[in-house]
């Protein structure tokens, strides 16, 4: 009788132990999968509840785009005035660097009438 209470012991404190195991392994694979959802739900939010900028803020960063271009050209172009090659080049570098300035001043223009 005590071998046969001390079997079903045994017995039940191997589901027992293996019950819990499997329920330990499942809470695991649950917290993976959680964190995974909660990663992708809030990517989801940032996406649907992302602010959209205005086409007047567009507009504004459009013509702040064109102005800065429109400098760093004309800076380059006063800068390459320096620069001018031999002799024989010379004339044709002028004409291509008024051709860039004139470029840029007409980019500003365009810019500032927007």
């Amino acid at each position: 009788m005590n071998i046969l209470k001390i079997s079903l012991l045994h017995v039940v404190v191997l589901l027992f132990v293996g019950c819990t195991l499997k329920e330990h392994s499942n809470l695991e694979k649950h917290i993976v999968k959680s964190h995974k959802l909660s990663t992708v739900m809030r990517s989801l939010d940032l996406v649907v509840y992302a602010k959209e900028k205005s086409e007047l803020e567009k507009d504004d960063l459009k013509k702040r785009y064109a102005l800065t271009l429109a400098a760093a050209i004309k800076k380059l172009s006063l800068e390459a005035n320096s620069l001018i090659p031999t002799n024989s080049d010379k004339k044709l570098f002028k004409s291509y660097n008024a051709e860039l300035y004139k470029k840029a001043q007409n980019i500003e223009n365009i810019a500032n009438s927007y």
